[in-house]
């Protein structure tokens, strides 16, 4: 086998730098507090309820969703 230079350019770039990180922080915080809260609130349910997997799995996309709109509404808007 021959040997050569390989670009191996992993960890090198930034995909995100958030513009305002504290605003950001604030919203996936909130965000992560309101998942645990669903999950409490979920397994309760659950007791009672059969069948309530789709709609936890369903909640469980939305809030990566609601994750990554919050990264995009900070690359848009900036420091105000």
């Amino acid at each position: 086998m021959e040997k050569g230079n390989t670009n191996f350019i992993a960890g090198y770039g930034k995909i995100f730098t958030p513009k305002d990180e504290k605003q950001l922080a604030k919203g996936i915080g909130l965000i992560i507090m309101l998942f645990g809260f669903e999950s409490i609130i979920f397994s309760m349910l659950s007791l009672f309820f059969e069948g309530l997997s789709f709609y936890y799995g369903l909640l469980i996309a939305l809030n990566f969703f609601a994750i990554f709109g919050l990264m995009i509404k900070d690359q848009v808007q900036g420091k105000s």
